[in-house]
């Protein structure tokens, strides 16, 4: 039937108009009996985990199988880095040659020192384990101008050069400091650095052992210091470095530990970024050592309470100094060593946090009497054996060398509310166990020395019976002794009369 409304010849005309659908709503139309179970959550779930494994699979797959994993990734050369910022050799030559000391120069070198501390752990330990000695960059130049230069002596002044508002804002800090090294051969260096031991005298005369590792700027001197007391003689050989090394003649630094660490370790905290080379390095250098010449530098155990009293600033002073302690430990922590660079430093792939309560006289500890301390113990081995699961309770002798004041939180239980607690934190190669006696070997012992004692009771016994019967015996005859031969009776003495 034809709808109304038009005429005949209109109404051959009329036809039908439907919405255009397109080719991807007619393929869907079509799969129409399908889609109410493909939008359906249990079948999506396990459709999006195909495609992301699928495609996880698939471009592992894709990757060289001889690409190398970041861990053995190579670093760039020492002059491939500065070259990128174009202080290369070439450029240092350029500028250096001019002669005297501009402040371009000083400009230039402080560019150097910027890109050296900014450089990565593992590409500086690269260049200096490929260092060239002082001796040989001042014969061969041009090869020490592509590598680092190791300069090893005594230090003997030290001065702070104050820069200019450019120059500070350039180097990030209002000085830096002037280090003059002398080689056992008589060759001076002065080291242009940021990094020098706190504790030593400013423009005073010096006399410790120290190296550096750093970047040639030239044969010849640099910067002159304003203070008259700086040695006349022109240093041979000037350079920057990130860092001086210091190493005292203590038994610590005879182990080779670079007591510059210790300027950025912080007491009354837990384990800080500043912390953490002077404990690797302390880790390794009680490594070099052994057991019996570490222990041979304390004659006595230390007074724990020297060590825990903040106003005797004991830290301050003998930080990195041996100590020897005995005492109980409570606690031990196998401390996994994640980084590879540090592996490597140490040589092991972890090391033990044990606590260790110290007997003391009564002290008094946040409204808290009591006769015990804890000191805090890193040690790279325990001795075979000994057991570290909980509870523990194991006599210990240990010694090693004074880290810092470590703080750490203290749980919060029924009669305490949870506080803060510093202790000393000490480095330790190894540890003395005194292993309890087993109940076996306790009850022999108690045997043993049961039977002595009935034995040495009975043999007083006998040896007293048998020195009473003797007495008794001598003292009969003694008495036999002084009876007259014959008693004279009174009725014999009146027959004789």
């Amino acid at each position: 039937m034809m709808p109304s409304g038009f005429s005949r010849s209109e109404r051959s005309l009329v036809v039908l108009v439907r919405p255009q659908t397109s080719f991807a709503e007619k393929a869907w139309s079509n799969v129409s009996p399908c889609k109410d179970f493909i939008l359906n959550k249990k079948f999506l779930f396990p459709l999006f985990c195909f495609i992301f494994f699928f495609s996880t699979v698939h471009e592992i797959s894709a990757q060289p199988s001889s690409a190398p994993s970041r861990e053995g990734k190579s670093s760039p050369s020492l002059a491939a880095y500065l070259n990128t910022f174009k202080l290369g050799a070439d450029a240092r030559t350029e500028v250096m040659s001019v002669p005297g000391w501009e402040s371009e120069q000083f400009s230039f070198s402080l560019r150097i020192l910027a890109r050296l501390s900014a450089a990565s752990r593992p590409a500086a330990l690269e260049w200096e384990a490929s260092a060239v000695a002082s001796s040989a960059a001042i014969a061969n130049p041009s090869e020490a101008l592509e590598r680092l230069v190791r300069v090893s002596g005594k230090a003997v002044m030290v001065e702070e050069l104050q820069l200019s508002p450019s120059e500070a804002e350039l180097a990030s800090r209002k000085s830096v400091t002037l280090v003059r090294l002398v080689t056992e051969e008589g060759l001076r260096c002065d080291v242009i650095t940021d990094r020098a031991p706190k504790t030593w005298p400013r423009v005073t005369i010096l006399d410790e052992l120290a190296d550096a590792f750093g970047v040639m700027l030239r044969s010849g001197s640099g910067p002159t210091p304003s203070s008259a007391d700086w040695p006349e003689p022109p240093a041979s050989l000037l350079m920057v470095a990130r860092s001086i090394n210091w190493h005292p003649p203590t038994p610590l630094g005879s182990l080779g530990m670079n007591y510059t660490f210790f300027d950025t370790v912080v007491d009354n905290t837990k384990m800080v970024d500043g912390d953490t080379e002077a404990l690797y390095a302390m880790l390794t250098a009680v490594g070099r050592g052994t057991q019996q010449g570490i222990e041979g530098v304390v004659s006595h155990d230390t007074d724990l309470i020297s060590l825990i009293d903040p106003s005797q600033k004991w830290f301050a002073e003998h930080r990195g100094d041996p100590v020897r302690f005995t005492g109980t430990v409570r606690r031990a922590t196998r401390i996994v060593i994640d980084d590879p660079l540090r592996r490597r430093q140490v040589g092991s792939d972890h090391y033990w946090e044990l606590f260790l309560f110290v007997q003391t006289p009564l002290i008094k500890i946040d409204d808290r009497i009591q006769d015990s301390y804890p000191v805090v113990c890193c040690v790279r081995e325990l001795p075979d054996g000994m057991p570290t699961e909980q509870p523990l309770s194991e006599r210990l002798h240990v010694t090693g060398f004074a880290l810092k004041r470590y703080g750490y939180p203290l749980p919060k239980n029924e009669n305490a509310p949870e506080g803060f607690q510093v202790s000393p934190l000490i480095i330790c190669r190894d540890v003395q166990w005194v292993p309890e006696p087993s109940t076996t070997e306790a009850t022999s012992v108690l045997g043993w020395i049961f039977a002595g004692l009935v034995a040495v009771t009975l043999f007083f016994m006998l040896l007293g019976v048998w020195l009473f019967r003797r007495g008794t015996h001598a003292m009969e005859k003694r008495a036999r002794a002084q009876l007259p031969d014959r008693i004279d009776l009174p009725f014999e003495r009146k027959r004789e009369d």
